[in-house]
């Protein structure tokens, strides 16, 4: 995606000669944020993990480390992930970063319902910090 994360899958994570070619220093596995039907974790946990490693994947391209991001087909979970990374990186709109992320992995699959939860759980959180403000003053 760009000069520090890259999207893959299970396979990818596991071929150590690609790994050494592409000098990956980190690998990050998308599915411990996310539950496979997408159900059975709250949308607030997921989304919690899924900030986190997105501040994760920042912090990381301030030390210019090069990350392989996956889950286990790269289609669905990996380019959202990424999306949130490309968006808050480059202070860019999800559906810009969105684009960005189709255009360099074709495969992606987009679930537009995802995006809009998180902004919704982004919108709480903006919430609950400004009513801690509130309480400070």
């Amino acid at each position: 995606m760009d000069d520090c994360v890259a999207i893959g899958n299970l396979v990818d994570a596991n071929n150590v000669e690609l790994l050494r070619k592409e000098n990956i220093d980190l690998i990050i596995d998308v599915r411990t944020a996310f539950d496979f039907d997408f159900s059975e974790l709250s949308h607030t946990l997921i989304f919690e993990r899924a900030k986190k490693i997105t501040i994760l994947l920042v912090a990381l391209y301030s030390l210019k480390a090069k990350v392989l991001v996956h889950c286990l087909e790269g289609i669905d979970r990996t380019p959202f992930i990424v999306m949130l990374y490309i968006a808050q990186r480059n202070s860019m709109t999800f559906k810009d970063a969105y684009e960005l992320v189709k255009q360099r992995r074709p495969t992606t699959r987009f679930h537009w319902n995802w995006l809009e939860d998180y902004e919704d759980f982004l919108g709480g959180l903006k919430e609950v910090s400004a009513r801690q403000e509130l309480k400070m003053e």
